[in-house]
C-alpha cells in the first residue's frame, strides 16, 4: 500500500494526474476549468523539470551542514561503521560493477570509500532494495567497492531491505 502511496505522489505521476482530470473536466463540457488544470499540469512539468528548484533546495542543504571532520575520537577505539545506502543499479551485464551504478550513488559510494581509508577502524556496510531483476544489489555495490580498494573484511551487506527505514 505505501508503494503505491509513493508512486502517486511521485512529480511526474502527479504530472499525468493533472491531466487526466483535465480531460475529465473536458468531458464532462467544463472547458475553463480543463484549461485551467492543463495549464497548471504543464507549469507544474516546467518547474520539476528544470534544475532550478532542486538545485535551490539541495544548496540549503548542502550550506546547512559543513563537510565531515574527522575526529580523533572516531580512530583506535569502537570499531566505526560507514552507512551507505542503496542506490539503485543498471542491468546490463557486460559493464563492470562500477560502470553499473547510478552517478548519484557511485558519489556516495566514494564518499564512504574516502571515509573509510581514513579511520583505520571502520567497515562500510552496503545494502540494496528488493529487486525484480536478477540483479544482487548489494553483491554487485560491494564489487564496486573492491574495485576501488577496499577490502573485502572491511565490508558487510544488508540484503532485502524494501526502503530506506529497513536498511
Amino acid at each position: 500500500m505505501r508503494d503505491f502511496f509513493s508512486v502517486i505522489i511521485m512529480p511526474f505521476s502527479i504530472f499525468w494526474e493533472l491531466m487526466l482530470l483535465a480531460v475529465v473536466f473536458l468531458i464532462l463540457k467544463r472547458k475553463t476549468a480543463s484549461r485551467v488544470i492543463a495549464f497548471f499540469s504543464f507549469l507544474w512539468l516546467a518547474i520539476i523539470s528544470t534544475c532550478f528548484i532542486p538545485d535551490l533546495l539541495v544548496e540549503k542543504l548542502e550550506n546547512k551542514y559543513s563537510p565531515l571532520k574527522m575526529p580523533n575520537e572516531l580512530t583506535g577505539r569502537k570499531p566505526v561503521f560507514i552507512m551507505v545506502l542503496g542506490g539503485g543499479i543498471s542491468n546490463p551485464t557486460k559493464l563492470i560493477s562500477l560502470d553499473r551504478l547510478p552517478a548519484s550513488f557511485l558519489s556516495r559510494l566514494t564518499e564512504g570509500v574516502r571515509i573509510h581509508g581514513v579511520i583505520s577502524n571502520s567497515k562500510i556496510v552496503v545494502s540494496g532494495g528488493r529487486s525484480v531483476s536478477s540483479v544482487d544489489h548489494p553483491d554487485e555495490i560491494t564489487r564496486a567497492a573492491i574495485s576501488l580498494g577496499v577490502s573485502s573484511a572491511s565490508l558487510e551487506e544488508i540484503n532485502g531491505a524494501g526502503n530506506m527505514s529497513e536498511e
